[in-house]
C-alpha cells in the first residue's frame, strides 16, 4: 500500500522559505536605507550637539572669587580672554572646565575689578560621541545580521531536505514492512 501527498508538506515548506527569505531580504534593504536616510537629515543636528559657542560674554573678576560663565563644560582649548581687544594669555587665572567657572590666579591681579570678555564653546563632547557610536553600532548589527542570513537560510532548507528524506523512508511501506527511517 502507497502513501501519496506527503510531499505537499514539504512543497509548502519550501515555498514558505521563498517568501520567508524574499520578505527577510527586503526588510533588511529597507531598515538600511530607512536608517542611512533618517542619519543623513539627522547629521547637522547630531554634529551640533555640544558645539554652542559664546563670543565676548563680559565678566568682572573680584580677586580669587569665582565667576560663573553659567554654563557647564566649557572645552578645553576653545576659550580666550580679551581686554579692551587685547588677548590675555589663560596662565592669568584659574580655571574649571566641567564647572564653567574662572577666577583670577595670583598672577592675574592686574586684572582685578577689570571687565574681561571671555569667548568658548561649551557642552559634553562625550554625549556627541555616544550617539555618533550608537548609530555606527547598529548599522554593524544590521550588517551582521545580513551576513547570518545565508547560514539561516541553509539550515533551514537542509532541515526540509532532512524531513523530506525521513518521511519518505519512513512511510515507505513497499520495503518489508519495515517503517523506520533507520
Amino acid at each position: 500500500m502507497k502513501k501519496n501527498g506527503f510531499i505537499n508538506q514539504t512543497v509548502g515548506g519550501v515555498v514558505t522559505l521563498i517568501v520567508g527569505t524574499a520578505v527577510a531580504t527586503l526588510t533588511l534593504i529597507f531598515t538600511g536605507v530607512l536608517g542611512g536616510q533618517t542619519y543623513n537629515l539627522a547629521e547637522t543636528d547630531i554634529n551640533s550637539i555640544s558645539n554652542n559657542a559664546i563670543v565676548n560674554q563680559s565678566l568682572t573678576l573680584l580677586g580669587t572669587t569665582s565667576q560663573s560663565f553659567g554654563h557647564t563644560y566649557v572645552q578645553s582649548g576653545t576659550l580666550s580672554v580679551l581686554n579692551a581687544s587685547k588677548a590675555v594669555g589663560l596662565g592669568n587665572f584659574t580655571l574649571n572646565y566641567d564647572a564653567g567657572t574662572v577666577a583670577l590666579s595670583s598672577g592675574g591681579a592686574a586684572y582685578n575689578n577689570t571687565a574681561l570678555d571671555f569667548s568658548y564653546t561649551y557642552g559634553d563632547l562625550q554625549i556627541r560621541t555616544y550617539v555618533t557610536d550608537s548609530i555606527k553600532s547598529s548599522f554593524k548589527a544590521q550588517a551582521q545580521v545580513g551576513n547570518y542570513m545565508p547560514l539561516i537560510v541553509l539550515a533551514i532548507v537542509i532541515t526540509l531536505i532532512m524531513a523530506l528524506i525521513l518521511s519518505m523512508t519512513a512511510l515507505g511501506g513497499d520495503m518489508g514492512g519495515n517503517r523506520s527511517a533507520l
